[in-house]
């Protein structure tokens, strides 16, 4: 996998999603990092995006198909697996959303 930045080293623990855009198979990500002291935000572009799905969970445990765009809107964990890129948070201020996609690769613009 090809990537420019390291994924893993940033702390998405409460980041805000400010948007989220799809063109073709490139997933562009726009966060607001919560214990960045850069007041700008965080753009990566995930290349070569398939297999996303997002799910929201409620208080039993049972998930559902989430449909929203963005998926969620606060970043509470985030895990990368080889090409598959996890993330867990809000959605409205209502837990607990699951998103995840595989990607060939991503570049992290400040």
């Amino acid at each position: 996998m090809k990537h420019i930045g390291n994924i893993e080293e940033i702390d998405f623990d409460g980041a805000k999603i400010l948007s989220v855009e799809k063109i073709e198979r490139t997933l562009c990500l726009v966060v607001r990092l919560a214990n960045s002291e850069e007041p700008c935000p965080l753009l990566i572009k995930f290349i070569d995006v398939k297999e996303e799905k997002a799910e929201l969970y409620d208080n039993d445990d049972i998930h559902k198909a989430n449909i929203n765009t963005p998926p969620l809107d606060v970043i509470e964990v985030f895990k990368m697996d080889k090409d598959i890129f996890h993330f867990g948070g809000y959605l409205n201020s209502e837990p607990w959303v699951v998103w995840e996609f595989k990607a060939e690769s991503y570049e992290i613009l400040p």
